[in-house]
């Protein structure tokens, strides 16, 4: 099982450990801010992440979301999005291929993992419906594929939403639409209620293998956010949750699981985030990395 981290900070000291991938989302690397305006594109955020990667030798999952206010389609009563009011707009199609293909282009083989957008059966971040997010997938697919044949394409992640949606609702519509059909892999964002155990999620990873031989799926699923979130825990609390959610996630024969977030100020913390420390988190999660590769 691949084990990832997600990035908030950007100062050397707190650099993910334990982990050979690193998950670019609220990481200064979405559509709308590599692609301010239309025709207009800033790769220093971005090329920063990726040198950083290279230097530590970890592989990079870069995130599609928040469509730039410029780009977007009105939907009539939508709600505001997250992180901006207009990132859950689906985008003019002429604009998204221009950003796929200057983004594909940059990068090159440089990004070794792609999921096609965040957290699409949340409307935060996606307030349409899924025809249209399909349509962006194909195209994505194409292009990915045409400039890194080897690169991994995951389907747009669902997640544990808090408005009743959650991953065992949102995948079957996803499934039953044939998003699988430009993927390479499954992404799921295997959060849980507050208060749930962190051995909850295997519940939820039963249920998609039922839905994977419902759909004569053999393909990889990723959990490409997961964590405690914000609960107050105690310290001991939070490394007993990291313990179970790994050792759980490799039962269930995940092909990868990234935490949200090494060095996030709020969620997940595993670090100091002035000294880069480990908290008992971190040094739970690098414990259990450096067992299995012992």
């Amino acid at each position: 099982m691949i084990l990832g981290h997600g990035r908030n900070q950007t100062s050397p000291q707190t650099f993910p450990q334990g982990c050979s991938l690193l998950r670019l989302h609220d990481s200064g690397v979405n559509w709308a801010q590599l692609n301010p305006s239309k025709g207009i594109f800033n790769w220093t955020p971005l090329d920063a992440r990726l040198a950083e990667a290279e230097a530590h030798g970890l592989k990079v999952l870069y995130v599609f979301s928040n469509t730039p206010a410029w780009a977007g389609t009105p939907v009539p009563g939508a709600p505001p999005g997250l992180p901006s009011p207009t990132g859950n707009l689906p985008p003019n199609f002429e604009d998204w291929v221009s950003f796929v293909a200057a983004l594909t282009a940059h990068a090159g083989n440089k990004i070794a993992a792609w999921e096609l957008w965040n957290e699409c059966n949340y409307d935060g971040f996606w307030a349409e419906g899924y025809p249209d997010l399909l349509a962006m997938c194909e195209i994505a697919w194409a292009m990915i594929k045409g400039a890194n044949p080897d690169a991994v394409v995951l389907t747009p992640s669902v997640t544990y939403s808090w408005s009743g949606n959650n991953v065992l609702t949102a995948l079957p519509q996803l499934l039953d639409l044939g998003f699988q059909s430009y993927a390479d892999g499954l992404a799921i964002h295997g959060y849980l209620a507050a208060g749930a155990p962190a051995t909850g999620i295997g519940a939820t990873l039963d249920g998609v293998h039922v839905m994977m031989a419902k759909h004569n799926l053999s393909m990889g699923i990723w959990d490409t956010e997961w964590g405690y979130g914000t609960q107050s825990l105690t310290d001991a609390a939070k490394a007993q949750y990291v313990k179970d959610g790994l050792a759980t996630r490799l039962y269930a024969g995940l092909a990868a699981a990234s935490w949200y977030n090494w060095d996030d100020p709020t969620h997940g913390t595993m670090c100091d985030l002035k000294t880069g420390g480990l908290t008992a988190a971190g040094q739970a999660w690098l414990d259990v990395s450096n067992s299995w590769h012992a």
